[in-house]
């Protein structure tokens, strides 16, 4: 009985897009049309209000980098219309990249299944890119950046520009998280190189150092180049990332030397002359880096914040947590797969009673938060069973780029670890779902 009801709903959506006229587009723009209704006006991310914030009236430093804080507080409008002005943007940017995929599988002849599930993941997508975040704007660019390249890529008619256009968006994309662009380079260059799109080997080669640096490097100097055009002072938003590990060091390794040494780096930013392992670790919260310095105990933390342009105590800190990492490279691991595994399951906050009305088509999307389906384990099984089953008809080195992409992309978020919240991870996995959708059967041949 269970095993008709997959056949029952295609047939049911085949008659649907029947009616419609048969086009998927349409029945894109009416889940937009509902996302858009569902979330207006959309509130702004912690992330994205503070970094806006800190550009118009804060203290203008780099916390929330600097591309992102440049990208948002060029909507110089007062809350919520600049809420609405960067969620329609975004929802935009997806529907856009839905229509391109829509028409690649339409040109691939792809089955009734491959729709409803780019439809499901559309609708998915816009929901994610409305809860604005930096994120969200990843996804949103991203989005439509993957679109333009897989369109370039399936058709053979397609216009050069669209490749640049794809690889421009892509990195607009990144540059909210630069050190994530590293991870998708390997799926950019792996496809330019399969797909033999250059009849000249040494221009290929060319194009493949100028698309693999453009790809990783970019996005890094948008960042860099934003700060400096703001004249961002410096917040060391890495140290993040250095509390947590030191710390997770301090109370999680059985070695009492290594523990003596890690509360030592520690001291540079401590709130107390006399810095012990049972204060830091009676604060200690491995899920958040904050709990020690914010949440934990706010009339008494254990720790503090460098302080902006403190490049002293910055400069300590890293010199000891380089040390740690060099000197103790078992422990560091052991931190490592810690922090990983807590994103097995990550956690994030979910909203299953609706309360209102335009709230109930939210209730799918909030199951699957519910039911973790967006961490790492569940997807990874899912990306497994896609990449090795030859039932999947898509290109078999296009299946193992984006499962590379996927492991890449996640040990580098574990690298950079200071929270098992399931947002930090679930864009990747729309993203890359919506890749496999509309990867081609075959590469595209020479142009």
């Amino acid at each position: 009985m269970l095993a008709l009801i997959p056949s029952r709903i295609i047939k049911s959506f085949s008659k649907f897009m029947s009616r419609s006229g048969g086009r998927p587009g349409t029945v894109a723009s009416l889940l937009t049309v509902l996302g858009v209704i569902s979330l207006w006006p959309f509130s702004g991310g912690e992330d994205v209000s503070n970094a806006r914030e800190n550009i118009i009236s804060g203290n203008r430093t780099d916390f929330w980098g600097g591309f992102s804080q440049l990208f948002y507080s060029s909507f110089r409008f007062d809350a919520p219309t600049w809420h609405i002005c960067l969620g329609l943007l975004h929802a935009l940017f997806v529907w856009l990249g839905s229509r391109v995929a829509i028409s690649i599988l339409f040109i691939l002849k792809r089955s009734r299944l491959s729709f409803l599930l780019l439809l499901v993941i559309h609708f998915f997508a816009t929901i994610y890119v409305l809860s604005l975040s930096r994120d969200a704007s990843l996804l949103a660019f991203a989005w439509l950046g993957i679109a333009l390249l897989f369109r370039f890529f399936s058709v053979k008619e397609s216009k050069f520009l669209i490749l640049i256009l794809g690889m421009f968006f892509l990195i607009l994309g990144l540059s909210f998280r630069p050190w994530l662009a590293i991870a998708f380079t390997p799926l950019l260059v792996g496809i330019i190189h399969f797909s033999d799109i250059f009849k000249n080997k040494g221009v290929k080669n060319v194009f493949l150092i100028f698309a693999s640096l453009s790809l990783s490097v970019t996005p890094l100097i948008f960042d860099i180049s934003s700060k400096k055009f703001n004249n961002l002072k410096s917040s060391f938003p890495e140290q993040q990332v250095m509390i947590l590990d030191i710390s997770s060091m301090v109370c999680l390794s059985p070695d009492k030397n290594v523990q003596l040494l890690a509360t030592t780096s520690l001291k540079p930013i401590s709130n107390t002359s006399d810095l012990t392992r049972e204060k830091i670790c009676g604060q200690f919260y491995p899920q958040s880096w904050a709990s020690l310095v914010f949440y934990s105990n706010p009339n008494d933390p254990a720790l503090r914040m460098i302080s902006i342009d403190d490049y002293r105590t910055y400069q300590t800190l890293r010199k000891s947590w380089l040390e740690l990492i060099i000197h103790e490279p078992i422990q560091y691991i052991q931190v490592k797969i810690i922090q990983v595994s807590q994103l097995f399951f990550a956690g994030d906050s979910i909203n299953l009673v609706p309360k209102t009305f335009f709230d109930i088509p939210l209730i799918p999307f909030e199951i699957l938060k519910a039911l973790r389906l967006f961490s790492f384990l569940p997807v990874l099984l899912f990306f497994s069973w896609i990449t090795f089953s030859s039932r999947i008809q898509i290109n078999s080195k296009i299946r193992k780029l984006i499962f590379l992409t996927y492991i890449f992309a996640t040990l580098n978020i574990t690298i950079a670890f200071i929270g098992d919240n399931q947002r930090y991870i679930s864009w990747l996995s729309i993203l890359l779902f919506f890749t496999y959708l509309i990867a081609p059967n075959k590469l595209r041949k020479e142009l």
